[in-house]
């Protein structure tokens, strides 16, 4: 933990604000996203070195000064003896100075410090870009409606295929050791390879790790279950508060159960978890409901229901880039109903 104190003492931290080169600038812009607790400290500590406000000692926050104070202190007892006599004699202490007491020899040293900043940043450049600059990393979110899909490419020349009623929220450069992405809803990535930066997306928690790989994540609220359905390469998937970590191999799906904090693993079907990318809208012993908010999410529209079905649905089909009243006309013949479409608007009658 660097204190305004620490950090005044260390070299390198002082010649990468009086003499930055490349090498430093990237130390410490990445120590600064690794604790970004510490900002207003170096912000501090910098402005101390270069000078900008000449603050006399009296306006030093009190917490600061008491900290120089105790290093100073601290340091000039911890000198040996022996050596303090032979400097003395050496070098004898001009009367005035010696006869100063402690607290006012450290408060003329800190002027003097002080002052000798002041005077070398007058040799700099007018404009001194300010710190936070270079630390706020701007964020892209990626939204879609129902009715809507989505395909565009990251800044690491990640695909995305970003499913209906889902949004994507993503760093616009990737920073650091890693390529953190935010999802909720669905979506389909085909990861470039990386394999120095790894690829994470967090859907709420679940932590979906790759380097070059293609994999959907899908949450379904209602039922509270995250999906991760691996196509191909390797992935782990963990959770920020729940002790448990998996590797996918290719046609292999991890279903993690919100409510009961569990995951299991098994096979899937690739038409109706990925195919959605490609145009296919599968349905497998899916009830009314649930055949109705795939429709609303598919095309954007409204459904209405007059005279709900008497009976149960246990619903299967595979439909492929098919219009929706392609879709309905198929259904009304199986489970015999009428339909109308008005713009937005679906009516089923029973």
């Amino acid at each position: 933990m660097h204190t305004v104190v620490d950090l005044l003492a260390q070299t390198e931290f002082v010649r990468w604000v009086q003499n930055p080169d490349e090498e430093l600038d990237a130390f410490w812009k990445q120590w600064l996203l690794a604790h970004p607790e510490r900002l207003s400290d170096v912000k501090l500590a910098r402005e101390f070195l270069l000078g900008l406000k000449s603050t006399p000692f009296r306006d030093i926050p009190e917490r600061l000064k008491e900290e120089i104070l105790l290093k100073m202190l601290q340091e000039e007892s911890e000198d040996p003896p022996i050596l303090a006599v032979r400097e003395e004699k050496l070098f004898p202490r001009p009367v005035f100075w010696y006869g100063l007491g402690q607290f006012y020899r450290v408060v003329a040293i800190l002027c003097i410090g002080v002052l000798m900043a002041y005077f070398y940043t007058r040799t700099l450049p007018a404009s001194v870009e300010p710190i936070h600059t270079a630390l706020v990393v701007e964020s892209i979110t990626k939204k879609t409606a129902k009715g809507e899909k989505l395909k565009f490419t990251l800044p690491d020349s990640t695909e995305v295929w970003l499913n209906s009623s889902s949004e994507l929220l993503f760093p616009k450069s990737f920073e650091g050791s890693e390529r953190l992405v935010k999802l909720s809803g669905e979506a389909f990535f085909d990861v470039y390879p990386d394999s120095i930066h790894p690829f994470i997306v967090d859907a709420q928690g679940l932590l979906t790790r790759a380097v070059g790989t293609s994999f959907t994540v899908a949450k379904d609220p209602e039922k509270r279950l995250i999906k991760v359905s691996l196509a191909t390469g390797k992935v782990h998937v963990s959770h920020s508060n729940v002790p448990f970590e998996e590797l996918l191999t290719p046609g292999e799906q991890l279903i993690f159960n919100e409510a009961k904090e569990k995951a299991s693993i098994g096979a899937y079907d690739w038409k109706k978890e990925i195919g959605w990318k490609d145009g296919w809208l599968v349905f497998t012993n899916a009830s009314y409901e649930q055949v109705l908010q795939a429709i609303e999410d598919w095309y954007g529209v409204q459904v209405t229901t007059l005279n709900p079905p008497s009976r149960k649905w246990d619903y299967s089909g595979e439909y492929h880039r098919q219009t929706l009243d392609n879709i309905l006309t198929s259904m009304a013949f199986i489970e015999k109903f009428k339909y109308t479409i008005n713009d937005n608007t679906v009516t089923i009658k029973f």
